[in-house]
């Protein structure tokens, strides 16, 4: 009588393990099927990186100058001057327009200019490059009407230093200029300004 639960209970086993029927209560063989088995883990993958911005290739500047003249003129003006960045920053070109004066002339300076930037997209560049337009000087002399227009070559090298984002301290130190009209003249400047890149 005691055999007949044994067989009985042996059977049922038989039968669960080879239909695939799990016993309640019976889970040792649950872990063994699941440590056999290889975990996949998928990472997510990584944020495209960020875009760095846009290189601000112009600029607006304004500089006071003062120039003293060297057989000519002796005066300071204000100029306003916008820049452009070419060659990923290494060549500049730039328009500039400036009003001034002098103890009797008033003066009006127009210059295209072209050069060349070193150690550019840095925080100091320094700015090597030329110059050429014109200076009008008009207003009367020993009460005389006088109005000329001459002729103007500069060379200049600059300072580009970085204050902020987007803004720049613009130091000349010195800026040779030679004129003509009918004869040669000079003036040799300092120029002191702040520009804004966009």
């Amino acid at each position: 009588m005691r055999g007949r639960p044994i067989r009985a209970m042996w059977a049922a086993g038989a039968l669960a393990s080879s239909s695939g029927i799990a016993i309640a209560g019976d889970g040792a063989d649950a872990p063994a099927a699941a440590e056999g088995e290889d975990v996949v883990v998928q990472d997510e993958p990584d944020p495209p990186p960020a875009r760095p911005p846009p290189p601000l290739n112009n600029q607006l500047s304004v500089d006071l100058a003062a120039e003293i003249g060297v057989l000519s003129t002796t005066h300071a003006t204000l100029t306003a001057a916008y820049a452009r960045r070419l060659w990923d920053g290494r060549l500049y070109v730039e328009a500039r327009v400036g009003v001034g004066t002098d103890a009797e002339l008033a003066v009006i300076e127009e210059r295209a200019g072209v050069g060349l930037a070193f150690r550019p997209r840095t925080r100091t560049e320094v700015l090597v490059g030329w110059r050429l337009g014109g200076t009008h000087l008009r207003g009367h002399l020993n009460r005389a009407r006088y109005a000329v227009h001459l002729l103007a070559i500069e060379l200049v090298v600059q300072l580009c230093i970085d204050l902020r984002p987007r803004w720049r301290l613009l130091v000349s130190p010195a800026v040779p200029t030679l004129f003509w009209h009918r004869t040669y003249g000079g003036a040799i400047g300092l120029e002191l300004g702040v520009g804004r890149a966009f």
